[in-house]
């Protein structure tokens, strides 16, 4: 039974465009895992903005029409 660590972790930076969408991606090494993303240190409440999405074992954060606001340090927490 080996433990939860990260296949592919978080990219350091990303390059915004402003007015289009921008994906965060990490992938697990187990399937059915739970996601919590934050934005400089504050979970993200904004369904309409960003979107988070998880899937087998990987999980994703849709930034919407980017702008430079969206610049910050962005988290996943899995468990």
């Amino acid at each position: 039974n080996e433990d939860l660590q990260f296949i592919r972790r978080l990219p350091q930076s990303i390059d915004v465009i402003g007015g289009r969408d921008i994906i965060i991606e990490c992938e697990m090494n187990k399937l059915d895992t739970q996601a919590i993303w934050k934005k400089d240190n504050e979970f993200i409440r904004n369904p309409q903005k960003f979107i988070p999405i998880s899937e087998n074992k990987k999980h994703k954060l849709i930034i919407k029409d980017a702008t430079s606001e969206d610049s910050g340090l962005y988290t996943v927490i899995v468990n």
